[in-house]
């Protein structure tokens, strides 16, 4: 899988030889913070095997918002995910996920209850792109696209917990549980096995035609790391713990061994160094 990561604002966004901060309190600018989870998101997910494709790889990297989703088709990414933070009257507060098409809704929704469990923010929800600020994003020519607002940057407590090192790993690791193992294209067809990586496609919802209303019930209660309560060949969703109160359960199901191959990918492209 090839994820195309975006660190929103930064040099050219806008207008060229221009750095765009993004919105900026108390010192703090959006553009640093998109930047820094942009990294840690980064090396977690290349830890995992993923190929992961930076549209800027600091501030001195031009990056025009029109052109970061042809960056994304450049390099064939599978998913693109943006990073962006809100900002209002300084007590406006929480994360919210944009998305565009309603097959990629339950996966913005994954995407944002993964932050919100990791920093105790206030969720949002998941959006369609029409309900920012904006009726259409440019990043979102490319799809599936999920622009994430972490929280609010004028907001205190929100950007204490965007700054804050240990819940911004937390966080990383839960989004990269997410789009590590689910690729929406194959969300859109679960029986397809990816063999590129050798993961497994996911289905909704445990009550599916081939699991019975008790094995909604253990998946829904024993959905744990260590994959006690699951029944055989179901995996865990890649180590999460998923809570009882979300309508989101997930099933695995096996992909043949022969289809399966070992991560190996060819690293190509300035942006991943």
């Amino acid at each position: 899988m090839t994820i195309i990561l975006d660190p929103g604002h930064g040099m050219a966004n806008r207008r060229a030889g221009v750095f765009d901060p993004g919105a900026v309190s108390n010192g703090i600018r959006e553009a640093d913070v998109a930047m820094d989870w942009t990294n840690g998101l980064r090396s977690i997910l290349r830890a995992k095997g993923c190929t992961v494709i930076r549209t800027r790889k600091d501030h001195a990297d031009p990056a025009p918002v029109g052109q970061r989703a042809a960056i994304a088709r450049r390099f064939s990414g599978s998913i693109m995910i943006s990073f962006h933070c809100n900002a209002a009257d300084g007590k406006a507060n929480g994360t919210e996920t944009f998305y565009r098409g309603s097959e990629n809704k339950a996966v913005a929704a994954a995407i944002n209850e993964a932050v919100v469990e990791s920093l105790g923010t206030r969720s949002r929800g998941a959006k369609t792109e029409s309900q920012s600020q904006h009726a259409r994003l440019a990043i979102m020519s490319f799809q599936p696209c999920f622009l994430i607002e972490l929280g609010f940057i004028d907001h205190p407590g929100d950007r204490a917990k965007m700054l804050d090192p240990r819940l911004r790993r937390l966080a990383c690791e839960a989004i990269a549980r997410t789009s590590h193992w689910l690729d929406p294209r194959d969300h859109r067809n679960p029986r397809r096995c990816d063999h590129r990586i050798g993961h497994y496609p996911l289905e909704h919802d445990a009550r599916s035609p081939r699991s019975s209303g008790s094995d909604h019930r253990r998946a829904q209660g024993r959905h744990r790391a260590d994959g006690q309560g699951l029944r055989p060949g179901w995996l865990p969703l890649a180590g999460a713990v998923i809570p009882q109160k979300s309508p989101r359960f997930w099933r695995a199901r096996n992909c043949p061994n022969g289809q399966r191959s070992a991560s190996e990918h060819i690293l190509i492209g300035l942006r991943q160094l």
